[in-house]
Parts: C-alpha cells; structure tokens; sequence
C-alpha cells in the first residue's frame, strides 16, 4: 500500500474494497479506554466512530470497524487522489476533530478519543478476505481485549480523565485566556526578543483545577496535541492582528508528530514569511520528545520558513542536552530549576555557567527564566546568560498596551473550520475546474 496522506503510525490492515482507496482511522488510545473503563466501554466507542463519521458524509454501509482502526471504504464517494495534499491534509485534521472533539459517554463514564487519519490506496489490490458485515453497535475486537489493567492505572487514568474533560469544556468555551510576558536581551533592553504567551483560566472564574495539573493530565493522556494546535492557531492569529509584535507559545515535545495540522502550519507560514519570521514555538519538556529524528526534522522545516524555535526546560540531563544538539535552537531557556540549586548556599553557581556556555556553543541566544529578585538575576548575568526573563523583569500581563481587542482567548482547533461532507452527487466543487478536483461539499462546524 502506498499511502497518500500519512500520520505517524496510521498504518491500517489490509483489506478488499471494491476500490483501490480508503480511509483509515487509528484510534491511538482505545486500547488504554478498555483498560480503565471495561470492554463494555468498547461498545460506546464504536457507536461514538459510527455516528461521527457519518457526521462527514459518509455512508453506514462504507464504515467498519476492525480492532483499533476504522475504515472507510471511498467507492461510492469522489476520488481523492487528485486533490493537492493541502486539500487532504485539511480533510483529514476535520475528519480527526469531529471524532475528537466531543467525549465518548457511557453512563456516567466520559473520555475522549486520540486518533490519526490517512488516506490510502492500493497500488496493486491484493486478493484479500471480503469485509466482514458492519453492525452500528460493532465493538472494536472486544474478543481480543486482555486483562484490565491495574487498580491504580485505571483510578489514576479516569481522574485525568475528568480533569482533562473539565479543561478541555473551558478551552471549548472561550474561558482559557493568554497572557503575555516579555523574554529580554540584555544587548537591547528596550525592545524584547518577543512576548511568551502563557496560558490562564479567566480570572474571575473559579475552578478545581489548576492549568499546570491539566496540561500534566493532557500529556498523560497523550491528548496534548489538542491544546498545542489551539494555542499555535490563536498565537498566529495574534501576529495577523498586530502586525508589530514577535510572539512565542508552547509546544510539548509530545506534539512534534508529522501529523497533518504541522503540515497545514508549514502552508501559512510559508504564504507569509513576515509572520513566520515574528513566530517563536518554545518547545517544552524535551526529555518527552518521542521520536528525535522526527521531530528534528519538523522543526528544521519551520525554521527554513523562518520561525524561530525556543528550547524551554533545560537543565543539565541528557536527554535535553541531546535534543538542543539535534536541534540547535534560535533560543534556549534554562530552568528555573537550575537557577534555584545555584542560588543554595551550599551549592556553588558552577553547574549554571557551565550549563550556559555549553548552551551558548550551539544556541545565540541563552535565557534564564524564572527570575525573580534582584540576587537571581545578579546570579544570572554573572554566569553569562544573553538576556533573562521572570516576574522581576516584567509580570505576565492579560492587557498589554499593544493588545487589541483584549484579552486574548485560546480558540479550540478542534471546533474551527469546516467540516468535511462527501457527497457522490451531485458533484460539488471546492474551487477550480471539473477535470481538476474531485466531488468535495463542506459545511460549517456546529458551535
């Protein structure tokens, strides 16, 4: 098989079609939804697939499911082999929004599905068994499910669960704003390298959860990308508006995938190098990083169309030291962390230099966040740091004066753009002539 369209680890079993393409859906983290919620959980996810992808136009009888995969047979619907990747990429992201926006309820049980899609086809379609019939209330492979996990696994899970499900409601609301603080150079005081944004709840909103639980419990859950997508889209959105600003935002190291929103990100970018040029991605935690060579090259691509990329959370362990090597960053950010044992009485400020210079060796600009008093930031410049950044500089601000309309709030990526709607007739088409694209309706999400 060749596929057209391809997400990390979308591969999808074989099978005989009536056409040589279809769609594939991986469902990422089914298998962990039958640990901590039972195989009757199974049946509430395959009904939640079902109906959702029936929600993007496609027929009942084209979808089955099989084991932790989806698939859609394309017979009856436009080819799609023609359309420019861009086009697919979009397909595929509101495809994987429409499953994963909503959580899968089951009782009082909620959870939300991690998924990839891809379209495939064959080269040379191989005599393989027939499909096997499709019922709407199909478990997915509940014969082949082993034991549950542990006690503990599956009480720790469903809590980030519910926390996850709490935050990601607010970031579907509107209620998750940015705020914004300065990284400063020492050599140009006056005007900042660019502003971080920083993600907060609405201030005079009470909540359970804090946003720093919330992200762990995302990250935990491996529904991190959600976020990161969302904060990206709202920070560019950012500098079409104020035209002036350079603006960074986080990214975990668990989100740099090739997946189809990166590739979507490359095509903006690369229509505006002025905007590219004021973006910073400061990527987070880079000891998570799950696939080096990978990430590596996505992040060389973003800075070839001239975004700079930020290394947040370095300290002194391999596995952060490895990824800057790899990477050699625009921008590196020293932890806290660091900082702190360097200040300690019994500790010398050693480890700090030394962790400077060898960050300097393959980054031009070395910060020291989290900088708070007047002896930090002392400790700081004495080491050889190029700028700082912290509440002593500057506090992290829902109103700067260049921010218009204020404040800035995070939009869901996943309940933005169009919905895919295939349709074998009557033809409709998204721009250009017949011969060019194939049969393609869209219609607006629901909000």
């Amino acid at each position: 098989m060749t596929a057209l369209r391809h997400d990390a680890d979308a591969a999808c079993p074989p099978f005989a079609s009536p056409t040589d393409e279809h769609l594939c859906i991986r469902l990422l983290n089914a298998q962990a939804l039958r640990d901590a919620y039972g195989i009757e959980f199974d049946q509430a996810v395959a009904h939640a697939v079902h109906q959702r992808l029936q929600e993007c136009g496609f027929p009942a009888h084209a979808i089955v499911l099989d084991g932790d995969h989806a698939r859609v047979s394309l017979a009856d619907l436009p080819d799609l082999t023609g359309l420019p990747r861009g086009a697919c990429d979009q397909i595929t992201e509101s495809i994987v929004s429409v499953l994963c926006r909503e959580a899968v309820t089951q009782g009082t049980q909620r959870a939300y599905l991690n998924a990839n899609a891809t379209f495939v086809r064959e080269d040379k379609p191989a005599s393989l068994p027939a499909w096997p019939g499709h019922s709407a209330d199909n478990a997915l492979s509940p014969g082949k499910v082993p034991a549950l996990a542990h006690t503990g696994h599956r009480i720790a899970y469903r809590s980030d669960m519910v926390l996850a499900h709490d935050f990601l409601q607010d970031l579907r609301h509107g209620v998750l704003l940015l705020y914004f603080q300065p990284v400063t150079l020492f050599t140009n005081t006056d005007h900042h390298l660019y502003h971080e944004a920083l993600l907060r709840r609405t201030p005079s909103m009470r909540s359970p959860y804090s946003c720093v639980d919330a992200i762990g419990a995302l990250k935990r859950l491996g529904l991190i990308a959600r976020l990161d997508r969302s904060v990206v889209w709202s920070t560019v959105e950012l500098l079409e508006l104020h035209p002036h600003m350079h603006l960074g935002c986080n990214v975990s190291a668990l989100s740099l995938q090739d997946d189809a929103w990166w590739r979507l990100l490359h095509t903006r970018l690369a229509i505006d190098p002025d905007l590219s040029s004021r973006l910073t991605l400061e990527i987070t935690e880079p000891d998570a990083v799950a696939d080096i060579e990978q990430a590596s090259a996505l992040l060389a691509r973003l800075r070839r169309l001239g975004c700079r990329i930020a290394i947040d959370d370095i300290d002194a362990t391999h596995g952060s030291l490895e990824f800057m090597r790899r990477v050699q960053p625009d921008v590196v950010k020293i932890d806290r962390s660091v900082l702190l044992h360097a200040s300690m009485p019994q500790q010398t400020p050693e480890l700090l230099r030394k962790l400077t210079r060898l960050c300097a060796d393959y980054c031009p600009a070395v910060i020291a966040e989290g900088i708070e008093t007047l002896d930090e930031l002392a400790l700081a410049i004495r080491a050889g740091v190029h700028g700082v950044q912290g509440f002593l500089i500057a506090e992290p601000s829902m109103r700067p004066a260049w921010l218009n309309p204020a404040p800035a709030r995070v939009e869901d990526a996943f309940w933005l753009g169009l919905v895919p709607c295939f349709q074998a007739s009557p033809p409709c088409w998204m721009g250009g002539a017949p011969q060019d694209m194939p049969h393609l309706d869209t219609k607006p999400n629901p909000c």
